[in-house]
């Protein structure tokens, strides 16, 4: 075993602790997103945000996530289409593809979330398959998938142009592609509002809702270890149709003016209002120090040189 082989070893180990660690307290948002979040949960705090009849979590507070699942974004895949996603995880994406109607295939390395996935799955009546695989030896049939999916999990890879390459051949001529990537670090002078928000905020919520979950989560073996390549990666391979540029510089405030608030919805409601305007606001001005991109597009006849942007 080589030196990538076992920092993919490591980071799979990792994921799996985390997330079985999260299952066996009955938080199950990481295998189902349309399940309550619970957003401080890294902070060792699992009380759920519950907006009642304002809607979902995600509709005021994660514009990404909305534009990934829009009439105009995945909305636009036909059902019965075949689906893959690399760095499942917990298997959310796979499952949300799944009951889209997609034979969807989600791969990881980190092997009890993929089995704790699939008896989700299982018991939710959705048929999505997991495979445990190494990214450096993907086990893809050329021309096998429609579409390829994914959802913040490229910039963990290893040699990640080979396995876009490889994924290439596995995308059918006509295939698409929808993934929302982490691309950038959070900028220095930008990212000190973030983490004085957290100063300001986080000691005062702890007073209320005391911590019962852990809180010494580190990063794992292969964050961020990718993302450097990943634009022109995704280009090389890819045709890039369309791409957004989002700033999630103060994605906590309204999760803070919630807890703050006494749990009110109308607290998160006017918070996200707040950050998703200054966020548009710093994408618009400062598209070069946004951290996040969402792209569509398609296979490249032949994989080849792009320059990124």
């Amino acid at each position: 075993m080589n030196d990538a082989e076992r920092r993919m070893l490591a980071d799979g180990q990792y994921w799996s602790g985390f997330y079985n660690y999260y299952d066996d307290l009955g938080y199950r948002y990481f295998q189902d997103s349309r399940l309550e979040v619970a957003p401080l949960i890294f902070h060792g705090i699992l009380q759920t945000v519950r907006l009642g009849r304002w809607g979902r979590y995600e509709h005021w507070h994660e514009p990404h996530y909305r534009d990934f699942f829009s009439d105009e974004v995945l909305g636009a895949i036909p059902r019965g289409c075949s689906a893959i996603e690399l760095g499942c995880g917990a298997g959310w994406l796979t499952l949300e593809l799944a009951r889209r109607g997609a034979s969807a295939v989600g791969q990881d390395t980190a092997l009890e979330a993929l089995v704790r996935a699939k008896h989700y799955a299982m018991a939710q009546g959705v048929d999505a398959e997991y495979v445990h695989a190494s990214s450096l030896s993907l086990p893809l049939a050329p021309g096998a998938f429609d579409l390829f999916a994914g959802f913040q999990a490229l910039h963990h890879f290893e040699d990640l142009p080979s396995v876009l390459a490889c994924v290439h051949e596995a995308l059918r001529p006509e295939g698409r592609i929808v993934i929302f990537e982490h691309r950038r670090l959070r900028p220095p002078k930008l990212g000190k509002l973030a983490v004085a928000l957290d100063r300001l905020c986080l000691p005062l919520i702890k007073r209320r809702y005391r911590p019962t979950g852990r809180t010494d989560w580190q990063a794992s073996p292969n964050e961020d270890r990718a993302i450097a390549e990943m634009d022109q990666a995704l280009r090389a391979a890819f045709r890039v149709e369309r791409q957004k540029d989002y700033s999630l510089l103060l994605q906590a405030l309204p999760v803070y003016a919630y807890f703050l608030a006494g749990e009110r919805p109308l607290a998160f409601v006017a918070g996200s209002m707040l950050s998703n305007a200054f966020d548009r606001l710093v994408a618009a001005l400062l598209p070069d120090r946004c951290e996040h991109r969402l792209y569509v597009g398609g296979r490249r006849a032949s994989p080849g040189n792009s320059t990124a942007t």
